[in-house]
Order: C-alpha cells, then sequence, then structure tokens
C-alpha cells in the first residue's frame, strides 16, 4: 500500500502488461504517441480522445507481431502513417 493507506491501482484495460521500454510521440499527428513494451506489444494512444469513458485513455491500436521485447520505437519525421519498432 502506498502512504496514507491508498492501494496500488491494477491494470486498466488495454494497457501493457509488462514494462514500457519506449515511447515516441508522431511529429505529423501531435495526438499520437506509440508505446512498445516487454510484453512484446506495440501500441497507438490518440491522446486527443478518452475512448474509455473514464479517468484513462485506452489505445487505438495494438500490434502483436514481436517476438520479444520492443525497445525502440521512432515515427518518420514526415509520413505520418510510417512507424519503425524493433
Amino acid at each position: 500500500k502506498k502512504k496514507g493507506g491508498q492501494s496500488k491501482p491494477g491494470l486498466r484495460e488495454g494497457s501493457h502488461t509488462d514494462a514500457v521500454m519506449g515511447l515516441s510521440w508522431n511529429s505529423v499527428h501531435q495526438q499520437v504517441l506509440a508505446s512498445g513494451s516487454a510484453d512484446g506489444t506495440v501500441k497507438l494512444w490518440d491522446v486527443s480522445h478518452n475512448m474509455g469513458g473514464g479517468d484513462y485513455i485506452r489505445p487505438s491500436a495494438t500490434f502483436t507481431h514481436h517476438t520479444d521485447k520492443v525497445q525502440s520505437l521512432a515515427w518518420h519525421p514526415s509520413e505520418g502513417t510510417l512507424l519503425a519498432t524493433g
């Protein structure tokens, strides 16, 4: 428990299930963030929409094609739909 008696919140629906290893903001679509995790997934987040309807944002897409942790992400500087991951 945290100080003051509050317990740590659990995982939210759609969140990574292991450590986040990398983040990358999209310079073309500035409301879009990509995250890569030790759980082997890449998630896209549109921070301008609260799709969860509550106090958190759900990912707009999840990619599961990696077989190992995702440590690095980079958006193409001028083509906002291209994301390199590894």
